[in-house]
């Protein structure tokens, strides 16, 4: 018997690591494919989250560094939520590395695999011009050539519009004009407190995006504009002879901006899946 979650209510639990579907209190999916993996509601200081990006390599959270932050936060949540992780990106030397991350890895057989998650931003990533974007990727790794591969979309804030990496590191546009608010916005009170979605899947056995779906709609492999091959990383062997191995990671890409103060953004509701 399975559960969407999302439609029914599987009641309160207490669970010290990733929260399985089936004991989950109800969680805001808005896709309803997938066979649920794990969700985060980010509340349990236990379920460890770390930091590769920015920080100090493999830090975990709350981590800290230049200002940068990434760690749980009860000040603002989705909807029914209680939590959501805070990223803090001050970006003030872009060169150096313009990301700040949160992220973990997990093994699982299946060979498709989607994540969805929500997200909110601060008015100065909306307002600041330049590059910065908040972003969802899912990763894996291709063990026998040392190379990691990455499905990852980015909601440039400034500049209105998602993008999708693919090949090596390239980034193209793939839904333009996509005028979503800050959770401060002060150019629309009334839109103020916007949380927005994104949903990705990647296929490990080919290397490729599936589909990436956002409030705008589906984005099959097909319709993507510049080929549906996950962007990719030579060169990483960090699963030495594991091939089950899957990442996933968010964050906040400061672009080439230099804000006049911190880039934020809090992300809720994340769910991973199974799509094969």
């Amino acid at each position: 018997m399975s559960f969407i979650v999302g439609e029914v209510d599987l009641g309160p639990y207490t669970l010290s690591q990733p929260r399985f579907y089936k004991e989950l209190p109800r969680v805001p999916r808005r896709s309803s494919t997938g066979k649920v993996i794990f969700a985060e509601y980010f509340d349990n200081p236990q379920q460890n989250w770390f930091s590769n990006d920015f920080a100090a390599a493999g830090s975990p959270t709350p981590s800290t560094a230049g200002g940068a932050i990434t760690e749980r936060s009860f000040d603002r949540a989705l909807y029914g939520q209680k939590a959501s992780m805070h990223i803090i990106n001050p970006d003030l030397v872009p060169a150096t590395n313009p990301d700040m991350d949160c992220r973990l890895t997990f093994t699982h057989p299946s060979n498709i695999v989607g994540a969805e998650i929500w997200f909110t931003y601060n008015d100065i990533m909306r307002s600041t011009v330049g590059g910065q974007a908040v972003y969802l990727s899912v990763e894996e790794w291709d063990v026998a050539a040392s190379t990691r591969y990455e499905g990852r979309a980015d909601y440039r804030t400034n500049s209105k519009h998602w993008a999708y990496f693919h090949d090596s590191v390239t980034s193209n546009i793939f839904q333009n004009n996509v005028f979503y608010k800050a959770y401060d916005d002060t150019s629309a009170n009334r839109s103020r407190e916007m949380w927005n979605w994104v949903k990705v899947i990647v296929n490990r056995a080919t290397h490729q995006w599936v589909s990436i779906e956002t409030a705008e709609g589906l984005v099959p492999a097909a319709s993507l504009p510049n080929g549906a091959n996950l962007n990719q990383f030579t060169s990483d062997s960090s699963f030495g002879v594991l091939n089950e191995a899957w990442g996933i990671e968010f964050a906040i890409s400061g672009g080439s901006a230099v804000p006049t103060s911190p880039f934020e953004a809090y992300y809720g509701g994340l769910v991973v899946t199974d799509e094969s």
